[in-house]
C-alpha cells in the first residue's frame, strides 16, 4: 500500500501540488494572523478571508483529483474493493499532502507571527503556542472534508 501511495503521489503531483501550496498558505496565514493578534491584543477574525479562500478552493481541487483518479476508481471497483477499502485508497494521498502542508504551514506561521510581533510591537510577548497546532489541525481537518466533498461531487 505504501509503495502504491507514493507512486500515486508522484503521478498526480500536478494535481496535488496546488493542494499542498494552498494548505501551506492557509495554515501559515491563519497561524500568523492569530499569533500576531494574540500578541497585539487584536481580533483574530482577520484570518477569515484566508479560511474563506480555502473553503472555496478545496472542493475544486477535490474535483480535479477525482477526475484524475476516475479510471483507477473504476478498476478498484471491478476488482471488488468495498466502500471502506475504496475510501482508504482515495483518502491516503490527499491526507498525506494535507498533513505535510499543515506541518509546514504551522511552522512557517509561527515564524512569521514571531517576526512580525517582534518588528511591530514594543513588548511582543509570546505568540500562539499550543493553540497554533490546534488551528493547523483544524484547518487540515476541514480541508480534508472539503476535498472529500469535491471528490464526491465528481464521482
Amino acid at each position: 500500500m505504501r509503495g502504491r501511495t507514493l507512486r500515486g503521489l508522484w503521478s498526480r503531483r500536478t494535481t496535488l501540488a496546488p493542494l499542498l501550496l494552498l494548505t501551506v498558505v492557509v495554515v501559515a496565514g491563519s497561524v500568523a494572523v492569530l499569533g500576531f493578534a494574540d500578541a497585539a491584543g487584536t481580533s483574530g477574525l482577520l484570518a477569515a478571508p484566508l479560511l474563506l479562500l480555502g473553503a472555496v478552493a478545496l472542493p475544486a481541487t477535490g474535483r480535479e483529483l477525482a477526475a484524475a483518479r476516475r479510471g483507477e476508481i473504476v478498476l478498484a471497483r471491478l476488482r471488488g474493493l468495498q466502500s471502506g477499502e475504496l475510501g482508504r485508497l482515495l483518502l491516503a494521498e490527499p491526507l498525506l499532502v494535507l498533513l505535510l502542508g499543515g506541518a509546514v504551514g504551522t511552522t512557517a506561521g509561527l515564524g512569521v507571527a514571531h517576526l512580525v510581533a517582534s518588528a511591530w510591537l514594543a513588548d511582543p510577548g509570546p505568540v500562539l503556542g499550543a493553540e497554533s497546532v490546534g488551528v493547523g489541525f483544524l484547518v487540515v481537518l476541514v480541508a480534508l472534508v472539503g476535498v472529500l466533498v469535491g471528490m464526491a461531487g465528481a464521482l
